[in-house]
C-alpha cells in the first residue's frame, strides 16, 4: 500500500520498489512476498533515481545475472571515486554509507554488496547510467502501464 507522497514500482513477479521521501532525504523500500523493508536511503532526489533504475534494471534480465552491468562492476569492485563508510556497525553491520569525491557528506546508505556495484552508477550522470543499463535489452521491455488514483 503506498501513500500520497510515495511513488510505487510494481512488476508482475511481485517485487515491488517504493520511492519514500522524508523530510530531507529519500528512502527505498522493497516489497517481495508481502514483506516490505528499507534498504536505501540518499540525501537528493537524484541518486535515489540512479538507485530505482539500477534495481529495476535486474527485472529487464530475468535468469541472466551474470550478463548484467551491476554483475560486471559489483566483480570489478568500488569505483575508485567512492568510498565506502560503516556508519553504524553496531546496529547495522552490513550497512554502508557512500561518499563520492571526498565530499564533506555521505550521499546516503544501503547494503554493503548493493554499494559496490552501485558505486559505478552514482558517480554517472542519469543518461549514461540509463544507456548503460539498457544496452542487451529490447525496447518493448520499456512498455510502461501508469495507473494512479
Amino acid at each position: 500500500m503506498t501513500n500520497v507522497s510515495e511513488l510505487a514500482l510494481v512488476d508482475d513477479a511481485g517485487l515491488s520498489y517504493y520511492l519514500v521521501p522524508d523530510g530531507p532525504v529519500y528512502y527505498i523500500d522493497e516489497q517481495e512476498r508481502g514483506s516490505r523493508g528499507r534498504y536505501w536511503m540518499f540525501r537528493n532526489y537524484e541518486d535515489a533515481e540512479k538507485c530505482l533504475l539500477f534495481l529495476i534494471s535486474q527485472a529487464a534480465r530475468p535468469g541472466k545475472y551474470s550478463d548484467s552491468p551491476r554483475f560486471r562492476w559489483y566483480q570489478e569492485g568500488l569505483n575508485p571515486k567512492v568510498t565506502l563508510h560503516k556508519p553504524d556497525p553496531e546496529n547495522f553491520p552490513g550497512r554502508v554509507s557512500l561518499t563520492v569525491d571526498q565530499e564533506s557528506i555521505d550521499r546516503g546508505w544501503m547494503g554493503e554488496n548493493d554499494a559496490i556495484a552501485f558505486s559505478h552508477a552514482i558517480v554517472m550522470t542519469f543518461e549514461e547510467l540509463d544507456a548503460a543499463l539498457r544496452q542487451g535489452i529490447t525496447p518493448e521491455w520499456f512498455d510502461v502501464n501508469i495507473i494512479g488514483n
